[in-house]
This record gives C-alpha cells, sequence and structure tokens, in this order.
C-alpha cells in the first residue's frame, strides 16, 4: 500500500532485546508474506500491526534480505548493521559505526592506519595494529591499549612493517599515477 507522507506505522527491528531498534515507516507499505523466511521487523500499528516488514531468507550459503517499506535513518541503519555482522564484513569495529578506519600505505612501505571519529563524543576502539600514535607519540600494541579518538578528530598510528591482521594494499609501484599525485 503507498499512503500520504504523513502516514507513519512503527517497526520493531530485532527480537526486543538489546540491540533492537523502533523505526518510523513511511510512504510505501508491503504485506509480506514469508513463506520460510525470518522476520527481522514487524509493523506495530494500525491494520499492519504485527505482520512483517523486514525478512531475510537463507539459501545455500547465502541470505535475501527484504525490507517492505520506507525506513527511516535508524532503520536503514539497523539493516545495514545486520547485513554487514551476519556475513562478517562490519569492519575493525562493528561496535562503532561512527569510526571510520582507513588503511594506507606510503612509497616506501610506510603503513599508516587512520581512526576517523564522526561523532559528536570521543571514542574509545581496541588497538587493531602495533605502532606509534603519531599525534601522542606513544607506542601501541595492538594488545596492551585501547586507541582513543577525541570528537571530530582524526587519529593516524604509523604501523610496524609487519603486523598481523592489518591487510592494506601494497606500495605502489614506481612511475605509477601515485607516485605523480
Amino acid at each position: 500500500d503507498a499512503r500520504e507522507a504523513e502516514f507513519g506505522n512503527p517497526v520493531r527491528l530485532g527480537d526486543g532485546g538489546p540491540g533492537s531498534v523502533e523505526s518510523a515507516a513511511r510512504l510505501v507499505f508491503e504485506l509480506l508474506i514469508p513463506q520460510g523466511a525470518d522476520v527481522l521487523g514487524s509493523y506495530g500499528a494500525d491494520f499492519y500491526a504485527g505482520t512483517p516488514a523486514v525478512t531475510r531468507h537463507s539459501f545455500g550459503a547465502g541470505h535475501g534480505w527484504y525490507v517492505g517499506t520506507g525506513l527511516d535513518q535508524a532503520g536503514v541503519d539497523w539493516v545495514v548493521r545486520q547485513v554487514l555482522d551476519t556475513h562478517g564484513i562490519a569492519g575493525r569495529h562493528p561496535g562503532l559505526p561512527q569510526l571510520e578506519t582507513a588503511a594506507r600505505v606510503a612509497p616506501d612501505g610506510t603503513r599508516l592506519l587512520f581512526l576517523l571519529n564522526h561523532s559528536d563524543q570521543p571514542l574509545t576502539a581496541p588497538a587493531a595494529v602495533s605502532g606509534t600514535d603519531l599525534l601522542t607519540g606513544e607506542h601501541v600494541t595492538a594488545v596492551s591499549r585501547s586507541a582513543s579518538t577525541a570528537t571530530g578528530c582524526g587519529c593516524c598510528a604509523r604501523t610496524d612493517r609487519r603486523t598481523p591482521g592489518l591487510r592494506t594494499p601494497p606500495p605502489p609501484s614506481p612511475g605509477t599515477a601515485a607516485d605523480r599525485s
């Protein structure tokens, strides 16, 4: 069903426990029949109350996800996080979606790891690598402490060259476009 923009319907995503979200749905409200799919979210009011709004169906080694409504940002974030977590592609800090991690390799082979805090609060994340924090000069090891990033701050660590678990591309070959930029 299509409804006017001012009509909303809550969608409960998750099992009601920690990590569950209530999202505001708008514009389109499909009536889904799961037929073997797992119901991940249901409409909460009106004619649609209790009917599926978000489903996931397993097939072989994969999954098909279906969202039958226009979710607000909290709902979209929840669905995307579930997809990433389910398939093991959530990144280094899956519990901190506002923390961006980027790894780079300089032409001389120096590896750089940037932690960018996009929230308005300081964040603390487990150190993913060993190396030198270029903002504080402290040595950071993957097991010794957490790396903190201040609000809106980019934090950078120069990593030891053979840090296990840090997957970064090899440095560019001499004469490539990357050397000229």
